[in-house]
């Protein structure tokens, strides 16, 4: 194809709107069943993002392996390509506007006024929700730089999350580093796997719920069974390193970070005679994990092997711990921000799959009409190397068709932007959108100038 229609199409497609697709289904022949977001999809492969285990992998799929594909409750057959092409909906077809883009959204919230408090106080920081998608660092930034200007006696990052992106850690961790000389930071644990028992290391005092679950911070690949299995060493490597970077900020014992990720480590505690405990590789009388178990601490396995501090039942009864007997929340605008994100990026990951499928919809019709398809046979005179009259009208009915296609891609791609406009943390987004609005206007002069060839030498 002269003008790459089919891999700007995959392109297109992956790189602006698979950040909002969510909870879609792969069922294999064979009778595996996996569950994650659809991440790039060809004539004869699906590129899955598995969600599994607290984490995250890619996995490439055959066409031919594919039973089904549930794209957000929507059953979707394997595909098979279409003998007709897609026609562009009519007017009395085509589905109304929805009106202004998360028009029924509030306004994020305004941080509340500074209020001087005589006693201690905390500030609340939830960390709840998947890392990378409902907690990322621009989030950690805004909260900590609220929280600083409120001067609580302890800020509290309350941790619930099964993980998330490791990609995400490194800008976590690193908000972390800025404030902890600034702020005193607490971590408080409900449940902290893999992406978020790192971030929550770089912490120096770590308590635990008493139904706490702390560690699973290996990263994986799925074997063909659709069981866990370790992917290369040089990223286990790389992934390892960094986890023994997040526990040396937090004042941890890197051991610890290190079997969260290997699980050929064997540890075991030493209790010092001044009380303090110290981790040292292979067997001994307390051991906090053997070969071949991953590091996932109880709260009572985390405070034995002294990552954490203590067992507390709520943020009063931390209070209690820290000596802040009776201490009350230094409100600020961590918590309600946070609200506003969960409801804010479901109804943008909602919307944005839509537009999604709208823009694949549109984009499949720019293929199949495509006019210089090897399967669009044109004839020409061979004394003037002119097309035929049946040549020239069928180039024009197929390219008035394609830029009906393109021009709806741009008008999805238009509300794409600015959906994703008041989101300073979707900006990498919106640069996509640019680009590809500019590529497809590249593309509608393109098919114009192939509307207009008289012949097949231009």
């Amino acid at each position: 194809m002269s003008w790459g229609i089919r891999g700007f199409l995959v392109a297109a497609t992956v790189c602006v709107f698979a950040v909002a697709a969510g909870a879609d289904t792969l069922e294999l022949k064979d009778g595996r069943t996996f569950k994650g977001q659809v991440m790039r999809e060809t004539l004869t492969m699906v590129e899955f993002e598995v969600h599994q285990f607290g984490a995250k992998m890619v996995q490439k799929f055959k066409k031919s392996d594919v039973k089904s594909l549930v794209r957000g409750g929507d059953d979707v057959p394997a595909p098979k390509p279409e003998s007709k092409p897609a026609q562009p909906e009519s007017a009395a077809t085509k589905k109304p506007d929805s009106g202004k883009p998360l028009a029924h959204l509030a306004s994020p919230p305004e941080a509340p006024p500074i209020v001087q408090h005589d006693k201690p106080t905390y500030y609340l920081v939830p960390i709840e929700g998947e890392i990378g998608t409902h907690v990322i660092a621009g989030y950690l930034e805004k909260a900590l730089s609220d929280a600083e200007k409120r001067k609580p006696s302890v800020v509290v990052l309350r941790v619930d999350s099964p993980g998330g992106s490791v990609s995400e850690v490194d800008k976590l961790v690193e908000v972390i580093r800025k404030y902890s000389p600034r702020l005193r930071l607490v971590v408080l644990v409900k449940e902290a796997l893999s992406a978020a028992a790192v971030t929550s290391l770089a912490c120096k005092e770590i308590y635990v719920e008493p139904d706490a679950v702390f560690g699973a911070a290996t990263a994986f690949r799925m074997s063909r069974f659709g069981m866990p299995q370790e992917i290369s060493e040089k990223f286990q490597s790389i992934w390892r390193a960094k986890a023994r970077a997040a526990a040396e900020t937090g004042g941890h014992e890197p051991l610890l970070a290190e079997a969260m990720i290997d699980n050929q480590m064997e540890l075991h505690v030493v209790e010092k005679s001044n009380g303090e405990k110290e981790i040292r590789q292979g067997k001994g009388k307390n051991p906090v994990t053997t070969k071949g178990k991953l590091l996932t601490l109880t709260a009572k396995e985390a405070v034995h092997c002294g990552l954490a501090v203590d067992i507390v039942t709520d943020v009063a009864d931390l209070g209690r711990k820290l000596g802040y007997e009776g201490w009350t929340e230094n409100q600020g605008l961590a918590t309600p921000y946070s609200a506003y994100w969960s409801e804010a990026l479901e109804a943008y990951e909602k919307r944005m799959k839509e537009l999604g499928r709208d823009f694949e919809k549109a984009m499949k019709g720019v293929t199949e009409n495509d006019i210089e398809h090897p399967n669009v046979p044109y004839r020409y005179f061979a004394e003037n190397g002119l097309f035929t009259g049946e040549t020239r009208r069928r180039r024009r009915e197929l390219g008035t068709r394609c830029l009906t296609h393109l021009v709806h891609a741009e008008k999805v791609l238009k509300e794409a932007a600015e959906l994703t406009q008041p989101f300073e943390e979707f900006q990498a987004v919106n640069e996509d959108i640019e680009r590809l609005m500019k590529e497809i206007k590249d593309l509608r002069a393109k098919v114009i100038l192939e509307m207009n060839k008289k012949g097949p030498d231009g």
